[in-house]
């Protein structure tokens, strides 16, 4: 471009010497009035006419001659004489047709009166007139033919340096304008402007008009070359088919230059559009080129500044290295050191193509692209203020795109900018390998980069500003302020956010993405594929995406909902509601709450996993395969983890449970698939089946401050509290733990259909209700302490019962197992009948022993049959019996005692001894089997 422009102001400069060498800037003085009397004028050729007396005189002339022509200028006190032409030749030869051949013509022409250029002509066909002094001059209404004609002006001349050849021209010094023209538009004519490094202009046929009054209202400088004009220069060369026409107002030094019909503009090792350097080409049907002399320089010398250059096509065309760039037209404007400092496309749909180290874009609009060169505006106003080169580099390197109304951008590495209202891109150093850009788009916008399932696309509704180098992209959509309202779609693959407010975009070199979200109507809601389902609610997300997986993810918000489907194939959803939300892991993620608001799952009414709902202040979720779901919550301060399992499902019966602890996990089973198969192997399958409906099915663990209830149709309903707490799905058991540290139990109680209460306590408690009803009580902790006695209280709240052991309490220090159909202590025992209140029972059944077995009834719940053995004590109202063996049995109302060294009983006052003794404990009737009996004093033996 620095070429092209140097041809316009070389071009402009050669004409401007032209009009200036033909006397343009005084008019010459008028003639003196001629007399009235007028005479015959003699016949064409006859010689030269010469006025005497008032009688024409013609004369011959020939061999050398020499003519001056001066003019008046005025003055302040008058008028003075100035040389505007000397012409000289070494011959004159007359012509049939009473014209002269000068041969050897040299016309020295003065600026100012001094001596500027030479005019020199092999030969010159003139008609001439000579006044009544016998001055001689060339007559101005007879066209002047040269054959060889050469301008040159001379060395400092202050229009500069030019030299103009022509092999054949006509001139014709009229009395307001010189006119030169080539008998033809085949004429060669050659133009050198400058010195050692000339710009030459070549073409065919010339036509000029040249005023000689510089100050005439509409004098213009009118100058064309007709065909095939060609400019040659170092660096540069210009080309059209048409002509070259140049028109300047003489009154106010303004100019247009124009070239027609495949107009080409090559330069040659000049800095192109880009600032790389190598051949930059312009081309078009038409070149427009404004202009205006002034003064330059410090002796203020005359020069013609360009203005603008443009340049109409169907399209036009730059081709520079690293852009092409095409429209209807491109204008070129200076900037303030007279360099191209903005370059426009416009007049219709433009199209612009950049390559660089990245590959190649392309920058299409219908409206105008502005091609921006700060070095020549900015940089040059403070390189004018002094500010040192290498500070201005930035500047002087900088680029800028600006495009008006719907532009789009579409890179090699696949991406595309789209704006609706125009589009600003700064390029710091466009011949970078880093290709660093500054993009800034308005309206509606669309930015896409990447292939396949990593193409990122985001939309936005109040434009964008995008950074762009070798660290990666960085892309703010619409405002920065988190209450704007602005709204946004990002795609990625299979995750999609949308919202309103504030939306920043992060792409690394590795093509991860990483989005950051703000909004204070809390409407940020997305996609995110088949981990994290969906969301929604939201005021914060901050998400890392690569390898098409969601790597990183932190969302907030105070009524944030999020759903993983993660388990979809098996119909499942699970809702989690939080105010935090974070990924910790490759499938994992965190739940955070406050005491007031905690973090909430829901489980669906479907699925293997039972359905319900888990609260807590934080709440884990890992991700485990390609279906199942482990949640781990846990406490903070005095807010517990609660779950509520609206629907446990099992073969037989449908279960609520409600649990709190500080920590509560539910697995999805015991033992993966794999590890289920490896260990039952070789297992009948009876066996087989039945550990995998137990080990495979969901469980859940519970952990410090535990309380659980459940309830179910069948059973009735269950409360527990300890330290721990195992509960499986599948087959519908459990374990409670105490505490072995502060060694405190364990407590269960258990709420029948029918009223019976079964409350358990001890160091560990085991419940089952696949089967029944059953409580195992275990006398240690899992993980050693103390031995802790287990205690077990019966109670039969049932109106009328009549069971003697309906309120019963039993303390053991072995295992104690309660079974729908009895009660067995492994241990010592103290078993004691409790009244309704809870409180010992003065005329109820106590009794001590090493194993107690209760049977009970299927129907009833009520004991039936109490078997005691090692060291046993009953004391049962009328009844006391020591032995070490003591069966009674409550159906029968038989006390039986066997010991082989000797049975005790009692029934009032009546004692008996025996290795066996039955008794009916209602009607007192008594056997005895090797013993006897006494009463009072008396003893009565009996075999």
């Amino acid at each position: 471009m620095k070429r092209a422009l140097l041809f316009v102001l070389l071009l402009g400069l050669g004409f401007f010497l032209l009009h200036v060498l033909v006397q343009e800037e005084q008019p010459a003085p008028k003639p003196a009035a001629k007399q009235d009397t007028k005479r015959p004028r003699p016949a064409e050729g006859s010689g030269v006419e010469v006025q005497n007396g008032g009688m024409n005189i013609v004369t011959q002339v020939s061999g050398p001659l020499k003519i001056a022509q001066v003019r008046l200028v005025p003055t302040g006190n008058g008028s003075r004489k100035e040389l505007v032409y000397e012409l000289s030749c070494t011959n004159t030869v007359p012509l049939a047709d009473g014209t002269y051949r000068l041969e050897g013509v040299t016309v020295q022409l003065f600026d100012d009166g001094v001596h500027a250029a030479d005019l020199t002509a092999k030969q010159a066909v003139v008609a001439l007139s000579e006044d009544a002094n016998g001055k001689r001059s060339i007559r101005e209404d007879k066209d002047l033919e040269l054959t060889g004609a050469v301008v040159a002006t001379l060395p400092g001349a202050r229009i500069g340096e030019l030299r103009i050849e022509c092999g054949r021209l006509r001139a014709r010094i009229a009395e307001l304008e010189l006119a030169l023209d080539t008998p033809d538009d085949q004429e060669p004519v050659l133009v050198q402007v400058g010195g050692p490094r000339a710009g030459l202009l070549r073409g065919r046929g010339l036509r000029a008009r040249m005023p000689k009054d510089r100050g005439l209202a509409n004098g213009k400088l009118d100058i064309v070359l007709l065909r095939e004009p060609r400019l040659e220069t170092t660096g540069l060369n210009a080309a059209a088919e048409g002509n070259l026409h140049y028109v300047e107002v003489l009154s106010s030094g303004a100019a247009l230059l124009t070239l027609e019909q495949t107009v080409t503009l090559g330069l040659e090792g000049a800095t192109g559009l880009t600032g790389a350097r190598g051949a930059t080409k312009i081309l078009g049907d038409r070149l427009i080129c404004t202009l205006q002399r002034g003064k330059s320089g410090e002796q203020k010398r005359d020069a013609i500044l360009w203005e603008q250059i443009q340049l109409l096509g169907a399209p036009a065309r730059v081709d520079s290295p690293g852009v092409a760039l095409q429209s209807q037209k491109l204008t070129v404007t200076p900037g303030i050191d007279g360099k191209p400092a903005m370059l426009t496309a416009h007049g219709g749909p433009a199209r612009l193509t950049q390559t660089d180290a990245n590959g190649t874009a392309t920058f299409t609009s219908d409206a105008p692209i502005r091609l921006l060169q700060p070095r020549s505006s900015i940089a040059a106003v403070y390189e004018a203020m002094g500010f040192p080169s290498s500070a201005l580099r930035p500047l002087r390197q900088l680029q800028i795109l600006v495009f008006d109304g719907k532009s789009n951008i579409e890179a090699a590495d696949g991406f595309r900018m789209q704006a609706t209202k125009g589009l600003r891109v700064f390029q710091p150093n466009p011949t970078a390998a880093d290709g660093a850009i500054l993009a800034h788009g308005l309206g509606d916008v669309v930015i896409e980069q990447g292939v396949d399932q990593e193409r990122t696309t985001a939309k936005g509704n109040d434009g964008f500003l995008l950074t762009r180098n070798a660290a990666g992209d960085r892309l703010v959509l619409g405002s920065e302020a988190a209450d704007s309202a602005h709204t946004y779609r990002i795609q990625r693959g299979d995750f999609e956010l949308s919202g309103s407010g504030a939306c920043q975009l992060t792409r690394q070199p590795d093509n991860s993405a990483r989005i950051v979200l703000h909004s204070k109507t809390a409407d940020i809601q997305g996609l995110f594929g088949r981990d994290l389902g969906s969301a929604d609610h939201l005021e914060q997300l901050e998400a890392t995406i690569a390898n098409r997986e969601l790597a990183k993810l932190q969302a907030s918000g105070p009524a944030a909902h999020f759903a993983f489907t993660r388990t979809a194939r098996s119909g499942e959803q699970i809702d989690a509601f939080a105010s935090q939300v974070a990924k910790t892991g490759r499938a994992s993620w965190m739940l955070q709450g406050t005491t007031a608001a905690p973090a909430r799952i829901a489980r669906p009414a479907s699925g293997r996993d039972p359905a319900g709902e888990l609260t807590a202040p934080r709440i884990e979720i890992h991700q485990l395969g390609a279906r199942d779901v482990l949640l781990d919550a846990t406490a903070q301060d005095s807010t517990l983890a609660t779950f509520r399992a609206d629907r446990i499902a099992t073969a037989n019966t449908e279960t609520t449970a409600v649990i709190t602890a500080r920590r509560i996990r539910l697995l999805p089973f015991a033992l993966t698939t794999s590890a289920r198969r490896a260990h039952f192997q070789g297992v009948p399958s009876m066996i087989a089946d039945r550990m995998e409906h137990v080990l495979g099915r969901a469980w859940v663990l519970a952990e410090e401050a535990v309380t659980a209830d459940l309830r179910d149709a069948k059973h009735g309903s269950t409360r527990g509290n300890g330290e721990q707490l195992i509960l499986s799905q599948g087959a519908l058991a459990g374990m409670w733990t105490g505490d072995s540290i502060g060694n405190r139990a364990a407590t269960i109680e258990n709420l029948a259909l029918d009223g019976r209460r079964t409350t358990a306590t001890g160091a560990r408690v085991r419940f089952f209700r696949a089967d029944g009803d059953r409580i195992d009580v275990l006398t240690s902790f899992v993980d050693g302490g103390a031995m802790l006695p287990p205690k077990v209280v019966l109670r039969d709240a049932k109106s009328g019962s009549s069971s003697p052991l309906s309120h019963l309490s039993a303390q053991c220090t072995g295992q104690i197992e309660v079974k729908p159909d009895g009660v067995q202590f492994r241990g010592p025992v103290e078993a004691q009948s409790l009244l309704a209140d809870g409180s010992a029972d003065p005329a109820g059944m106590n009794i001590t022993a090493r194993t107690l077995d209760m049977a009970r009834s299927l129907d009833t719940g009520n004991v039936t049959v109490i078997d005691a053995g090692g060291g046993v004590n009953v004391q049962w109202k009328d009844l006391r019996a020591q032995s070490d063996k003591v069966e009674i049995d409550l159906r029968r109302q038989r006390c039986t005692a066997t010991d082989p060294a000797g049975a005790q009983l009692q029934l009032g006052s009546r004692r008996f001894q025996a290795r066996r003794i039955e008794a009916n404990y209602v009607n007192y009737s008594v056997r005895t089997w090797f013993g006897g009996f006494s009463q009072g004093a008396g003893q009565v033996d009996s075999r």
